[in-house]
């Protein structure tokens, strides 16, 4: 008797290298060898229609989005995943996402760890970010002072 298929499953990567690399064979290790078939490719590479897809990164998500490939995007900042286009036609395929953001209380806590002794955090933003008044919070909690200022973009 024959068994079933297995699942094609091809990772994109943003680029060659680094953390994007380390996903896909990290993943490649993890999975069953019988039930998944694993193929990792660069975001400028061509390739089908077939199966799974993974965009590591913010560039494989958004070479990823204008395609209707059912695809689950990692390494990527619930913003930058936000602001993707929906392919141009009609998307029929399921899209979802793990973010690459970390929450305040760590980020305060790294800053800390990094900076000992620190007491005022300064943030530039050209529009406030919807987490300010938490980081606010945050560092207040820990007697520390925020300093934000909007800065407009000047491109010449």
């Amino acid at each position: 008797s024959f068994g079933a298929e297995p699942l094609r499953v091809t990772v994109v990567l943003s680029e060659a290298g680094g953390a994007y690399q380390a996903f896909g064979e990290a993943l490649r290790s993890n999975l069953q060898a019988g039930k998944f078939a694993l193929d990792i490719k660069q975001a400028g590479e061509t390739f089908d229609n077939n199966g799974l897809y993974v965009a590591v990164g913010m560039k494989a998500a958004s070479v990823l989005a204008n395609r209707d490939v059912p695809a689950l995007n990692v390494l990527v900042p619930k913003t930058g995943y936000d602001r993707l286009p929906l392919a141009p036609v009609r998307r029929t395929a399921p899209r979802s996402a793990i973010y690459l953001d970390q929450p305040v209380e760590r980020q305060v806590a790294l800053l800390q760890a990094a900076l000992p002794g620190i007491r005022n955090v300064g943030v530039l933003y050209a529009a406030p970010p919807p987490e300010l008044p938490v980081v606010r919070r945050v560092l207040a909690d820990r007697n520390m002072r925020l300093h934000d200022r909007a800065v407009q973009d000047r491109k010449q």
